[in-house]
């Protein structure tokens, strides 16, 4: 049986994940030269599922009493949160290997990297497609445990 405080705590900790990667997406579009409106869509598509992430997680933790989630709904929750952080990942490895480091720690966009965005791009469009598919996942869960929650209150 899947534990939903373990649940809880991986939707909170890619939530919180994914929230960093949707900053540094946002840095980025704003350094490389044509990956501003794309990289824009993309870190607004991982802050939108980080915050569903945590709205979903927060239901579940009040769901002690209630008992609204089956065994299967925390299974499918714990799949989809496990297809997040893959995604996140990915679209994290291909941004780091398009920043460098400058002399003082800060992550910095190169001139061939800016001029490389058009290759890279497919790939992100398509990690971004499989991000709105487990964000879907995850907004049926939240509005079927939302309208349980509901009902159970009447």
């Amino acid at each position: 049986m899947a534990d939903p405080l373990s649940v809880v705590a991986s939707i909170v900790g890619i939530a919180g994940a994914g929230i960093q990667l949707s900053t540094t997406l946002y840095t980025y579009a704003e350094t490389a030269f044509y990956a501003d409106k794309s990289l824009q869509d993309i870190a607004r598509d991982v802050s939108l599922t980080s915050s569903v992430l945590g709205q979903l997680g927060e239901l579940i933790k009040q769901d002690k009493q209630a008992k609204l989630c089956s065994e299967n709904a925390l299974k499918t929750a714990d799949e989809a949160v496990t297809g997040c952080r893959a995604v996140f990942t990915e679209i994290d490895t291909a941004l780091q290997k398009s920043l460098k480091k400058t002399g003082d720690g800060k992550a910095a966009v190169s001139k061939l990297q800016r001029l490389k965005w058009p290759l890279v791009e497919p790939k992100m469009k398509l990690l971004q497609g499989n991000l709105d598919r487990l964000k879907s996942t995850l907004l049926l869960m939240l509005n079927v445990l939302a309208y349980a929650k509901k009902l159970k209150e009447e």
